[in-house]
């Protein structure tokens, strides 16, 4: 549900700003017309005075604590069409709109370079692809030359490293299945379609091991860093992901998988359900909207909102409450940099956030630069962070 606020919410500020598609504009005309409440909302937050108001309120909020008392002052309780809405999507869901709207429209209108050296990028399709038989190929914007039975699909966004299943019941199995190894560096991502037709999305320094088409009763890869999975439904052959601590066994569904730096496995679902059984030998069932958190110490599961988890895949960075030490560990896994804390209490700052990611490092320094307690300066690929 949030995510799709997320995406309404940047249709409005194209909309606004001018920037808008022709495609996009008939998206939200589709959403306006999808619900009297959506219609109201609209019009009241593109009244001039009123957005005013609710741009210096939100100047005023950086805490998701602080939802609740926006809704109060913005005045968004005084329908009874909007008091509807917030029943049936919940409070933060329906204050999530304006303010993912807002802070869309005032970040990118306000964003200025203006640091002149050398930008840190972050890169969507390169990668190194490894084979079992000695092989390797650097996985660029180019074609070049690929391994056969393999091709690159290319998006508006990214590329996708796509394999054919070629194999027929009547043809015989090859002697020995070439394995793949995809290995995603620091500072980029890629994405990957297996023979199956499950969708694989790769998150910094990242990689995956997989067959290039799945032979056995079960279709099996592993993996090491990020990644989120869409899996081709199959009911006689299940998908299992290995990793570290974890193996995760579905027929076909949507989830996350994150097994990073030796940290807690994290597996979120989003869809469908999941069998996880962790290096003890239990085994925990996930339902939509639950992650399961396996260690050495043991294993548990918890409620959480996936698009926290999730929106990394959709271009987007969403932190609840997380400390800027850990923010910027997962900025520098995205954009390939080293960072320091002049002020170790800097590191501790809880920080709730939703931000679109960009080419550039500094576009979302300026970003968060725009609270009061921190500042930020680049000296290369350094990043020092310090009381503003």
């Amino acid at each position: 549900m949030i995510s799709e606020h997320l995406h309404i919410a940047d249709l409005i500020r194209k909309e606004l700003d001018g920037t808008i598609s022709h495609s996009e504009r008939a998206r939200l005309e589709q959403w306006l017309e999808a619900d009297p409440c959506n219609a109201d909302f609209y019009r009241q937050l593109t009244e001039e005075a009123d957005f005013g108001r609710m741009l210096k309120e939100y100047e005023r909020v950086s805490r998701l604590s602080d939802f609740e008392g926006f809704a109060q002052r913005t005045g968004m309780r005084r329908t009874n069409r909007l008091r509807r809405l917030r029943r049936r999507i919940g409070m933060v869901a329906a204050v999530f709109l304006p303010l993912a709207i807002l802070m869309t429209f005032v970040f990118q209108l306000g964003h200025k370079k203006s640091v002149s050296e050398d930008p840190v990028l972050h890169h969507s399709s390169v990668a190194m692809l490894m084979l079992s038989d000695g092989r390797s190929f650097t996985l660029c914007d180019t074609t070049g030359y690929l391994p056969e039975g393999t091709s690159l699909k290319k998006s508006e966004e990214s590329s996708v490293l796509s394999y054919n299943d070629e194999m027929s019941e009547e043809a015989p199995l090859p002697e020995e299945v070439v394995t793949s190894r995809l290995i995603v560096p620091r500072g980029a991502d890629y994405r990957l379609e297996l023979s199956d037709g499950t969708q694989v999305w790769l998150g910094a320094n990242s990689e995956i091991e997989y067959p290039a088409f799945f032979t056995d009763s079960v279709r099996k890869v592993s993996l090491k860093g990020l990644a989120y999975f869409k899996v081709t439904r199959d009911e006689q052959r299940p998908f299992i992901v290995r990793t570290s601590q974890a193996s995760v066994r579905v027929l076909g569904t949507e989830f996350c998988v994150s097994d990073q730096n030796g940290a807690v496995n994290q597996i979120t679902l989003v869809s469908g359900r999941v069998a996880v059984r962790d290096m003890h030998g239990s085994e925990l069932l996930l339902l939509p909207g639950q992650q399961a958190n396996i260690s050495a110490q043991g294993s548990n599961v918890a409620e959480v909102e996936t698009l926290y988890y999730t929106a990394w895949k959709d271009g987007f960075f969403m932190f609840r409450e997380k400390s800027l030490e850990k923010i910027m560990e997962e900025l520098s896994q995205w954009y390939d940099f080293d960072y320091i804390f002049n002020t170790p209490e800097l590191s501790q700052i809880a920080i709730s956030a939703r931000m679109k990611k960009y080419e550039d490092i500094d576009s979302i320094l300026e970003l968060l630069g725009q609270m009061d307690q921190i500042a930020f300066e680049r000296n290369g690929r350094t990043i020092t962070v310090m009381e503003k």
